[in-house]
């Protein structure tokens, strides 16, 4: 080979190792962006303009062949004719061989090549416009692609990218727009040295109140987005305990206090504290228990629901639908006891029945044990202080919570206990049984450890 052929081989390794001969496929706006919430009635789905700019020399009758990752939109009409525009170099003109709407695929034939301007196409430009895709294909997706493909009409390859050139460009992307989320849980601690009417704070001290922060984040996309309406938290608990006034129907709080620092309380029932919010912001709710009333120990969660307009039918408002969205936080949160608490379910109480109620200590430390019954009515009985749990040791306390349920009037009737001592959890057991005193048989009940 001659010293011309060498240089000749050599300068066009080099153009091509630069990527400066190779296809560069490009979104015009950087890809839209779109939340799921937005387009959730839309049929079809805008995606971005883009252009490709050709890499390496083309003849009449090379195929181009354009794949996009979803269906192209029923009733588009793609271009049947594209023209460069870049008057530096050759125009290049193609035609449309197939595909349209339904389809993920475009396929052209190059059908001109103008050389007025200058004899070569690298940096010839082909530009894509007005593209739409089908509604529920992009939901579940999530985003749109395009590949591109070009073959001589013999069908050999040619005008590969090279990095960091691309031969696929991302039309568009689709996120979710509203998410709930409980950034701070309910984490009072229950005294049992107050009664169970007070929280311990970290820091030892007593207090009455305790909190939640709830949330709703709203990350409007560029593109199409929905238009939020309002939230509702739901907050699930047994507060029926903040009911001062058993006689009146619904929640009478009294001196209890339930409050946010944005967005309102809607309702306090039994079962459920009720808060909403026009915008999507943090929701502190702060609980303040100031009458003389038991704070359960128990488990909390939240049920969420966003209410929102998506963009409509076109995703540019016309036939707008409203929508709400549910989510279910398991966990929002518990109030835990500083010692144990164990249910009896169910104690009968009469002339003819004995009760049979030990506490069991296995662990180091001495604790207090109080009782708290309630009947088939609800009506608290109690607190009673009943006596003292030794540490490694085993105490009945059957008659004195006989004892103290008959001088509180409560003589025949089933009822169930709360057993607490203010020692670590897992070192106490209730054993519980009763039996008809003309009978030799116990029938044992059963606990509940909270």
């Amino acid at each position: 080979m001659n010293l011309f052929k060498k240089t000749l081989l050599a300068s066009a390794v080099a153009v091509i190792s630069s990527g400066a001969m190779a296809v560069n496929v490009t979104p015009d706006n950087g890809t839209l962006q779109h939340s799921i919430e937005g387009i959730s009635t839309a049929a079809t789905v805008v995606g971005d303009d883009f252009t490709v700019v050709l890499g390496a020399e083309y003849k009449a009758d090379d195929i181009i062949t354009l794949t996009f990752s979803q269906p192209l939109a029923e009733g588009y009409t793609p271009p049947t004719t594209v023209t460069s525009t870049n008057v530096a170099v050759a125009e290049v003109t193609i035609g449309l061989l197939t595909g349209g709407a339904g389809d993920t695929e475009l396929k052209y034939r190059v059908t001109n090549i103008d050389t007025t301007a200058d004899t070569t196409t690298i940096g010839a430009d082909l530009s894509f416009a007005g593209l739409s895709f089908e509604g529920d294909a992009v939901r579940s997706a999530k985003k749109v692609a395009v590949s591109y493909k070009a073959e001589t009409n013999n069908g050999v390859e040619l005008d590969k990218a090279i990095a960091p050139n691309s031969s696929t460009a991302d039309l568009l992307a689709v996120t979710q727009q509203f998410a709930t989320m409980v950034n701070t849980k309910f984490d009072g601690i229950i005294d049992v040295e107050a009664d169970r009417k007070l929280f311990v704070t970290p820091a030892n001290a007593l207090a009455n109140d305790d909190t939640i922060e709830v949330e709703l984040t709203d990350a409007a996309q560029a593109d199409i987005s929905a238009s939020l309406t309002g939230v509702t938290y739901t907050i699930n608990g047994n507060f029926g305990f903040l009911d001062t006034d058993a006689d009146t129907d619904g929640i009478q709080l009294g001196a209890n206090t339930v409050v946010v620092d944005a967005g309102n309380v809607d309702s306090v029932e039994a079962d459920k504290i009720v808060v909403s919010h026009t915008l999507a912001a943090p929701i502190i709710l702060t609980l303040d228990v100031q009458e003389d009333v038991i704070i359960p120990a128990q488990k909390f969660s939240v049920d969420t629901a966003v209410v929102y307009d998506d963009a409509g039918t076109d995703g540019a408002g016309a036939n707008v639908s409203e929508h709400t969205d549910t989510n279910a936080i398991a966990d929002a949160g518990e109030w835990k006891l500083n010692g144990a608490s164990i249910d009896v379910i169910y104690v009968p109480y009469g002339e003819a029945v004995e009760q049979f109620l030990w506490v069991t200590n296995k662990g180091s430390q001495d604790g207090v044990i109080t009782v708290t019954a309630f009947d088939q009515n609800s009506v608290q009985y109690g607190p009673y202080t009943i006596g003292t749990s030794k540490a490694n040791s085993l105490v009945r306390i059957a008659d004195e919570v006989k004892d103290a349920l008959e001088a509180d009037g409560l003589t025949g009737e089933r009822v169930q206990l709360n057993v607490t001592v203010n020692v670590p959890s897992d070192d106490v057991q209730v054993y519980a049984a009763y039996k008809v005193t003309a009978d030799s048989d116990r029938l044992t009940l059963p606990t509940k450890k909270l």
